[in-house]
């Protein structure tokens, strides 16, 4: 009964041996060979239920015959029955069969081949997939294994900084207690953490991912339609680089392309909900619908992220709103104020068309897609035009005034930069330009909200200020300059490595006020700030991401 080996085995026999194999399956995963009870624990429980004198199959199934069910129940094995004692809580819901990550589900194999290229984890991803994995999700592995290639990771830390960490297996295990996996990349997360706790500034860098047994690095299994296996790797940056031209071939989305809509004109497509789940040969994959512009048409189409569901859908919402309201449109571009002045102050940096384009489309966004985010029903797109339509002159109207404002400021900053062109100003010249750029240039409009713009004036005022005071006090100038460039800088620094997130823009416009401050107090700022308020908001918000 032990070893299974009756040649005609009852109910009660298959369901002990699947319970075997699945804790024998579970010490796999977990790579620990002490949670099944020993052969001789088994024996006993058997022993202790059948009679003596037992010893042959014929007599055991005529003995086995007479027995009711209730009795027969009795030489089930429990699952709690079959692992020791000693064994922890080491569960199979530490070590899934599969995992959703981001509309995704993977399925996951793991190998318990110590000294191979293979060991540990693998993650099964069918070519349609590959270019949709993120690098850093499986560096949480799974719940099972993420406490040991934590403190792994403590461990890898130089040692002057790892001794804060001491006993490395309690911060270890108050982090994976604390922390929901696969929402961030596992070594920023980490990082912040252990920096917070510290005091210190510990990056993602600093861990040294090399020290790491080869079982805490997850394999990349990839395969074709078929099942078969393409290649493996720990190194999936590699495999997308090698075969994404094959992943581009196969067809993940035709289940989506059906849904695809092209030539919209109306909102005659029903409701759109933030996503949809869809099954494909590929597995399991969540889908985000959004209204997108191609060649100056609308489509609705779903996407493979909510991130680039949320870039594309207010383009495709300002357009489907240019498309219902033809009439109010010509007549709204028709009656800009001052436009032709404006056009000419904006002269030096683009076209007067081109300018007055961007600024019919800030308007509308400014009127109607506020709340984009809302907008999910035919009902509701009719009645934000419905309800916002009154609104387009009096919004234009301030929209022209603070441009005018603004730019006729821009001018004078310009005229000023002219007039002190001297070569102990350069510095400050330099510094001047650069911010100015980052305020007016080419398609600025389509950055910014009126809330944003209505400051516009104020900024430039300080800077008009600024080079007033310039000749006079050229030595506090550069005092107050490099004060503002350290946060400037550090804003430049992330902005050319991430999107321009919610964050990083507050960040930027606090820069701003900041330089208001020091160069032009009279002129009050819009929020409390200080170097201070910005190094606090920088620590808490952004040095980590």
């Amino acid at each position: 009964l032990v070893e299974g080996e009756l040649k005609q085995q009852p109910e009660f026999l298959k369901h002990n041996l699947e319970l075997v194999n699945d804790i024998e399956l579970l010490e796999h995963k977990s790579r620990r060979p002490d949670i099944l009870v020993s052969e001789e624990e088994m024996f006993q429980f058997y022993d202790n239920i059948i009679p003596e004198k037992m010893y042959s199959e014929p007599a055991f199934n005529k003995w086995l015959k007479k027995q009711d069910r209730a009795f027969i129940e009795k030489l089930k094995f429990s699952k709690q029955q079959l692992i020791r004692d000693n064994a922890g809580q080491v569960s199979e819901n530490q070590y899934p069969e599969s995992i959703l990550i981001d509309g995704f589900r993977l399925f996951l194999k793991y190998h318990f081949n110590p000294g191979e290229a293979n060991d540990g984890l693998i993650v099964v991803v069918p070519l349609g997939l590959l270019p949709h994995i993120k690098t850093w999700w499986f560096e949480w592995l799974v719940p099972g294994m993420l406490l040991e290639k934590i403190i792994a990771l403590i461990k890898s830390l130089p040692k002057s900084t790892r001794r804060f960490f001491v006993p490395v297996p309690d911060f270890a295990s108050a982090f994976v207690n604390a922390y929901k996996p696969y929402e961030k990349p596992l070594l920023e997360v980490l990082s912040s953490r252990l920096s917070e706790i510290s005091g210190l500034n510990i990056s993602a860098n600093d861990f040294d991912s090399a020290k790491l047994p080869v079982h805490l690095l997850a394999n990349y299994e990839l395969i074709d339609d078929e099942g078969n296996t393409i290649a493996i790797s720990k190194d999936l940056d590699q495999l997308q680089q090698l075969y994404s031209h094959l992943s581009k071939q196969t067809d993940i989305h035709s289940p989506v392309d059906k849904l695809k809509k092209e030539n919209i004109t109306s909102w005659d497509f029903g409701d759109l909900p933030e996503s949809i789940v869809i099954e494909s040969s590929h597995g399991c994959f969540t889908a985000y619908p959004a209204l997108v512009v191609e060649k100056n048409t609308l489509s609705l189409q779903y996407l493979n992220s909510k991130e680039e569901a949320d870039e594309k859908m207010p383009e495709g919402l300002l357009l489907l709103v240019k498309l219902n309201l033809v009439s109010e449109i010509k007549a709204l571009q028709s009656k800009l104020p001052d436009i032709n002045k404006i056009c000419l102050l904006y002269s030096q940096v683009a076209g007067c068309q081109e300018l007055k384009s961007e600024l019919v489309d800030f308007i509308l966004r400014e009127v109607f897609l506020k709340q984009w985010q809302d907008i999910r029903s035919s009902a509701h797109f009719e009645q934000m035009i419905k309800e916002n339509t009154s609104s387009l002159e009096n919004v234009a109207n301030e929209a022209c005034k603070i441009l005018s404002s603004t730019l006729q400021q821009y001018q004078q900053c310009r005229k000023l930069l002219k007039k002190n062109n001297s070569p102990f100003f350069l510095e400050a010249l330099s510094d001047i330009n650069e911010q100015l750029s980052n305020l007016i240039f080419r398609h600025f409009l389509q950055q910014l909200t009126l809330d944003r713009l209505r400051e516009f004036p104020r900024y430039l005022s300080a800077i008009v200020r600024r080079l007033e005071k310039l000749p006079n006090d050229h030595l506090g100038d550069r005092k107050h300059m490099l004060e503002a460039k350290i946060y400037w800088e550090k804003y430049k620094k992330h902005i050319e490595k991430n999107s321009p997130g919610n964050e990083l823009q507050q960040f930027r416009w606090m820069i701003e006020e900041y330089r208001v401050s020091l160069f032009a107090q009279n002129l009050k700022t819009a929020i409390p700030i200080s170097a201070k308020r910005l190094d606090n908001f920088y620590r808490e918000k952004i040095s980590q991401n």
